[in-house]
């Protein structure tokens, strides 16, 4: 297969998590049929625990329900079932939000836990991306304990130190066993896969890149606002619901948008800012939730008892 130059074959060298996930099946089914299966299952798996984490956020079962069809019908589903890394990495992904609400509600063992394997699988899959979350996850719990009062514990402190820990020990493994960095990723980019020779200057024709795509880029979704429609809203609810979760949220698309800078490519932004939809996915089943509450809160006659609305503001905001 094309292209299979040495320094190409290096990048994904230094990834095998993938390959060792998908070796069963690969073994059992062949190539094709056994890295699709690999990707379909983890991208169940990571509609699953979007369904654990909207149900511990106290919304009811069919809203939940909602949330993890979002997931499947998304581009999070979409291109979790290509036979690509994307379906184990928005797994860990959703494994690490879920690790970080475990944190913040007290559950340090379990939460910590999670988070840790999260990231360990992930930095074998795919560590610029894992390296990037581990920052994403220190600078969320960093903003959370100066925003929310109620979650300056123990939980929070220790989201903080694994984030920290984390980006440090993937930047120094990578550093330690050579594995190329980013400008080596860059000379990939500009030389079409290393078939033409280096270029001198990647950083700025990185640069460039991005003030000619991102213009266009706004105004393709401008045209078409669901993306930025989803983020809104998404984004507000989260905000209304639980801060520090939202911050963490947030820290997940920061990610996906980081990843596209890196890579301006315009045939492959879904996919490579694809963390963004997590905003959404978490988000509008909020929202839908604070809709039907309230509904069914005016519906009510005022000599009833008053109803709790699980879908306003959380009592750890």
């Amino acid at each position: 297969m094309t292209p299979n130059k040495p320094r190409y074959e290096a990048i994904f060298a230094a990834r095998p998590g993938y390959s060792v996930l998908s070796a069963p099946l690969t073994g059992l089914f062949g190539v094709n049929l056994g890295l699709s299966l690999t990707s379909v299952l983890f991208t169940m798996l990571g509609g699953a625990l979007i369904f654990v984490l909207l149900r511990e956020l106290g919304v009811p079962v069919a809203v939940a329900i909602s949330g993890q069809l979002l997931y499947y019908f998304s581009p999070l589903g979409w291109w979790g079932s290509y036979p690509l890394t994307e379906g184990p990495v928005l797994a860990l992904s959703a494994a690490a939000l879920l690790g970080s609400w475990w944190l913040f509600r007290r559950r340090t063992g379990p939460g910590a836990a999670l988070l840790i394997a999260a990231l360990a699988v992930g930095a074998i899959i795919r560590y610029p991306t894992f390296l990037l979350l581990a920052m994403a996850l220190s600078a969320a719990a960093l903003l959370a304990l100066v925003t929310t009062r109620s979650v300056r514990h123990t939980g929070s402190w220790v989201l903080l130190g694994i984030g920290a820990v984390g980006g440090i020990a993937i930047l120094g493994a990578a550093k330690v066993l050579g594995i190329s960095g980013s400008g080596e990723t860059l000379q990939d980019t500009f030389t079409r896969h290393f078939t033409r020779p280096d270029v001198d200057d990647p950083w700025r024709r990185l640069i460039d890149l991005n003030l000619n795509y991102w213009p266009s880029w706004l105004q393709h979704e401008l045209r078409m606002p669901w993306l930025l429609l989803g983020l809104a809203f998404g984004a507000w609810a989260l905000f209304r619901r639980h801060v520090p979760l939202a911050w963490v949220t947030v820290g997940m698309a920061v990610v996906g948008l980081a990843t596209q800078i890196a890579h301006p490519l315009w045939e492959e932004k879904d996919r490579l800012y694809v963390s963004v939809w997590f905003l959404p996915v978490i988000g509008l089943p909020l929202l839908l939730n604070r809709l039907l509450t309230s509904g069914s809160s005016s519906s009510v006659p005022t000599s009833a008892p008053e109803i709790v609305n699980v879908g306003g503001r959380d009592a750890d905001r």
